[in-house]
């Protein structure tokens, strides 16, 4: 009897739990069904929005295609770097360094008042004398001196070096003090550089892809081509931020119309 009653209880129990499973399969897979249906929603509202942003581009697509293939080929010329905007050429040093004395320009570092012609000339003299290697030092120097007064760019450009160590030697923490207190103070360049900064772990910095995306916004909120680029790079792939392909459009296409190769 008792074996009966055990044998009865473990089929019972046999069909009870291939009963449960065929029931947790079929929730699955209607779970599956709706989630793949959802999926396709969602694939088809994004294309749609992705169609809607690309719209107003079509009209000049050709023109715009033939006006960047004309600039590859020669008619644009970009500098060897991204930035400073202003590159001097090493020829140009002597010409720089006669501007500044003509001008009277106190040297930068001295905590003397120097009028914005004269802050100028003395960080396009820093930029040809370490990005042409003439004279990285001086160069550095200069950028240092405009920097301790307050100089945005100066404290941007002087990061870079050390962060490099372009004829310095290379001093990461001292590089970031300066990017953070230019970008705090509403630099667009120390904005994207710190950004970069984060997102790639660079300057001895953790990687943090929403702090980078973050700072990325900020820069490219005033129109900062590089800041707009990237913004729109993270936007395609979810880096740091949700995903939004039709948000990034119109970045894109700013950053290219300003030269940008990689938005183009």
């Amino acid at each position: 009897g008792s074996f009966g009653v055990g044998r009865d209880s473990t089929l019972s129990g046999l069909v009870f739990r291939d009963a449960s499973l065929f029931s947790a399969r079929l929730g699955a897979a209607a779970s599956l069904t709706a989630l793949k249906i959802s999926s396709c929603e969602e694939k088809a509202s994004e294309l749609e929005k992705l169609r809607v942003a690309l719209a107003p581009l079509r009209a000049g697509e050709m023109e715009m295609r033939q006006r960047w293939v004309k600039e590859e080929d020669g008619w644009f010329k970009l500098p060897p770097r991204a930035w400073p905007e202003v590159q001097p050429k090493a020829d140009e040093v002597p010409g720089l360094r006669a501007l500044i004395e003509a001008e009277r320009c106190p040297k930068p570092g001295l905590g003397l008042d120097m009028t914005e012609r004269c802050q100028k000339l003395h960080f396009d003299l820093a930029t040809a004398l370490v990005f042409t290697a003439t004279d990285a030092a001086a160069g550095f120097a200069s950028y240092r001196g405009l920097a301790d007064s307050g100089h945005l760019e100066g404290m941007v450009a002087a990061a870079v070096v050390l962060v490099e160590g372009l004829g310095v030697e290379r001093d990461n923490v001292e590089a970031v003090r300066l990017l953070r207190s230019a970008a705090q103070q509403g630099c667009a360049q120390a904005q994207y550089e710190l950004a970069t900064l984060q997102y790639f772990g660079g300057g001895g910095l953790p990687e943090d892809e929403e702090g980078a995306f973050a700072l990325f916004q900020k820069a490219a909120a005033q129109r900062h081509r590089d800041g707009m680029f990237m913004v729109a790079d993270c936007l395609l792939e979810g880096t740091g931020c949700e995903r939004d392909v039709a948000a990034a459009v119109p970045l894109l296409h700013e950053a290219a119309v300003r030269g940008h190769r990689g938005a183009r």
